[in-house]
Order: structure tokens, then C-alpha cells, then sequence
């Protein structure tokens, strides 16, 4: 089946969003699974006893999840139209990922130099083997492609390797007229099989993660077209809402309430929060009428949706000024009062962020970038000979 022919109306998901660059109560989900990182980086802020959210690494699967939907929803047919090239996307995504990641990197190294200074030798935070090699890994978006074997500078940029080796893949096989679901069916499957194996992935590929972010973009792209776009018919918002209660319960039955090691569920944990919990999430929560819907789509969830970036960036960076706060001012905070103390600090320095680092930055870039992506960019986006996959699709949307 052709690109063409599977790019249909819009329909299914909430009415309000449809056409909307941006889909709301996606954007609540992902602020909710940016604070499930932070918890997770901090959990004994929360519960001194023992871990508070032990699976929450996996929150990191749901953004790539996220990722692949909103490349369909904002992008794809304007691919396929023809109506952006590719020096726009490419300018599009430096300037959405780059800017933020150039401050969190450097707030990094300069809070982890000053840690290190007051605290010789009792932990490292960050690898100074090669500082000047891994800031320009980092500053090229390159620090997690298995050129370098441990965290350097900003250990959560990690994901923006993969991110941006995945966007701009997908660009290319968008813009040609070749991602059928056919192939993004067997990417999965084949990056699943290879997932579980993991021996032959040793090495660079395997420590990039990129294997393991493909699963859920691919995932994405697929839950779009094939549930978002045009979702099957019959389903009920009563019946909606049951699948919705089960998800949910399922989830937050593991990942909060029994630890890792007398779980046998969690044992394949994040395959089933990868394969399944995760893409049925995402499907529920933009079914106009869920309870998922309402509540992803309320005015805090979307605001930390607005802030998700800068919270996922920056957390760490706020953890450790507030250990050393309470250390130099002999301040014991006891949990679970030092964790609502955390994520409000987290919360008011992403939005201080947002509003007077990454948003300017954002539009500047964008204004400035593309000119020079014009001039040295290959025209990717345009095959060399007329092909009908790239006739654009009737659609009133």
C-alpha cells in the first residue's frame, strides 16, 4: 500500500484538536511522564524506605511513543504535499531540540564542576575523561551513538541522539513515498526480536539506545495511522473508559506499588509498557470523552505539557543544588516533604526557562537557520524522478 492511499481523513480523536498543530491532552501526557522522570532520578525525596517509582525510566519509552504521533499529526502531509522541504524540518527540530540542550549542558557542567570542587572524590556526576571530545559529541547532537561509553555532560540529553537520527530517517522515507506500515510493522518487529536478544547489539548500537527508541517512534507512527487517523468503529465511550480504568490500574499497580525484584510482571516490564500499556495510553487519551482525555486535556496537565521539555532537561541540575542547599544550611528536608518541595522548584524553574531561554531561543533559531540549511542542505525531500506516491491525497482536513 502506498503512502498516498493511506493517508485518510483525521478522524476519531477529540474534535477540538483535529487540525491543531498541537494535540492537548498529548501534550498533558507527556508533561505527566516528564515529572515521572524527575520522580524517578529522586525517588528517595519522596520515600526514604525504599524506591517510590522504581520502573519510572520507562516514562522515556512513552516521549519516543509521543514523538512518532505527533511527526504523523503535525508533519506528514505536509511532507507528502510537499508544502515543507526539508531544510524547514530540519530547521524545525534543531530549534525545538538544540537550544534548551546547549543550557541544560552547560548548567550541568558548571554545577557538577563546583559539586566536585566542594565534594573531592566522594561521587562524580559526570565523566571527565575527554571534556573537550564529548562537548562536541554533545554539541552535534552526537553523544549517544556509541562514540563515547558513558554519561557525559547532561546524562538526560541521552535520548536527543536517537531522537534526531530517527526524525530525520523518517523524513527521508516520507518524503519518498516509502513509509508503508508494511515497513514500519516489521522495524518494530525486528528491532523487538533484536531488542530481546541483545547480545549481537553489544557495543555502539546498543548503547545508543537506538534500536530500543525505534520501537516506540515506530509504534507511534503506526497508532496514528491506523487508530488515530481512522480508528475502527464500534467502540463505545463506556467501553473506553473500562479500557482506560484497566490501563491505568495495570500501570500504576507496577510501577508504584510493588518494587522490581518480587515482581514477576516486572520482569518484562517495559516490554509490556512498550508493546502495550503505552500505545493504548496514548489511543485513550486522545478518545474524545475518556476520563484520560479529561484529564490530559485540563489546563495543569497541558501547562506542564507547555514545560516538559525544560523539566526533563533541567531536573537533575535542580536535584543537586538542592542537595548542596540543604547540606550548606545543615537542612534536613524529610521525605515526602523534600519531594513536593522538588518538583515545585522543577515546575517554576522550567516555566522561567521556557518562557526566557527555550522559547526565544526557539524562535530565533527558526528565523535565522533555515536560510543556511537551504544552501548547504541536499533537496532530499524531492525524488529525482516523478513518482504517484507523492500525488497528494484528497482529504477536507
Amino acid at each position: 500500500m502506498s503512502l498516498s492511499n493511506e493517508l485518510r481523513d483525521p478522524k476519531g480523536f477529540a474534535a477540538s484538536q483535529v487540525g491543531a498543530s498541537r494535540l492537548l491532552a498529548l501534550d498533558g501526557l507527556r508533561g505527566a511522564a516528564a515529572l515521572g522522570v524527575a520522580v524517578y532520578h529522586r525517588q528517595f525525596f519522596f520515600l526514604a524506605s525504599r524506591d517510590f517509582l522504581p520502573e519510572g525510566w520507562i516514562f522515556v519509552d512513552l516521549f519516543f511513543l509521543i514523538s512518532g504521533v505527533v511527526m504523523m499529526h503535525v508533519y506528514e502531509e505536509r511532507i507528502v504535499r510537499g508544502t515543507i522541504g526539508f531544510a524547514e524540518f530540519l530547521t524545525h527540530r534543531i530549534a525545538r531540540l538544540w537550544p534548551l540542550h546547549l543550557f541544560a549542558m552547560l548548567s550541568m557542567g558548571v554545577l557538577v564542576a563546583l559539586h566536585e570542587w566542594r565534594h573531592p572524590g566522594l561521587f562524580h556526576l559526570m565523566n571527565w575523561d575527554a571534556p573537550l571530545y564529548t562537548f562536541v559529541l554533545n554539541l552535534f547532537l552526537l553523544q549517544n551513538i556509541g562514540l563515547f561509553q558513558a554519561p557525559t555532560w547532561d546524562g538526560n540529553a541521552w535520548s536527543l541522539s536517537p531522537e534526531i537520527a530517527l526524525n530525520l530517517l523518517w523524513f527521508y522515507l516520507v518524503s519518498r513515498g516509502r513509509l508503508t506500515s508494511r515497513l514500519l510493522v516489521a522495524a518494530v518487529a525486528v528491532a523487538a526480536v533484536a531488542l530481546s536478544t541483545r547480545g549481537p547489539l553489544n557495543g555502539g548500537l546498543w548503547d545508543s539506545h537506538l534500536v530500543r527508541s525505534a520501537i516506540s517512534f515506530g509504534w507511534g507512527c503506526l497508532l496514528y495511522r491506523h487508530f488515530l487517523r481512522h480508528p475502527p468503529s464500534g467502540a463505545g465511550l463506556a467501553a473506553k473508559n473500562v479500557w482506560s480504568a484497566v490501563v491505568s490500574a495495570l500501570f500504576l499497580a507496577v510501577a508504584f506499588l510493588v518494587p522490581s525484584k518480587y515482581s514477576a510482571l516486572a520482569t518484562h516490564w517495559d516490554y509490556l509498557c512498550v508493546l502495550f500499556l503505552f500505545p493504548a495510553a496514548v489511543y485513550l487519551t486522545l478518545q474524545e470523552g475518556t476520563f484520560l482525555n479529561r484529564i490530559f486535556s485540563s489546563k495543569p496537565f497541558v501547562f506542564l505539557g507547555l514545560i516538559s521539555y525544560s523539566v526533563y532537561l533541567l531536573h537533575v541540575q535542580i536535584a543537586i543544588v538542592l542537595q548542596d542547599a540543604f547540606f550548606l544550611f545543615h537542612t534536613q528536608v524529610k521525605a515526602p516533604f523534600a519531594g513536593l518541595l522538588f518538583l515545585a522548584i522543577v515546575i517554576v524553574a522550567a516555566t522561567l526557562t521556557f518562557h526566557f531561554v527555550e522559547n526565544p531561543c526557539r524562535r530565533r533559531l527558526r528565523s535565522g537557520l533555515q536560510p543556511f540549511l537551504e544552501k548547504i542542505c541536499f533537496d532530499i525531500d524531492r525524488p529525482a524522478t516523478p513518482s504517484p506516491r507523492r500525488k497528494a491525497p484528497d482529504s477536507n482536513h
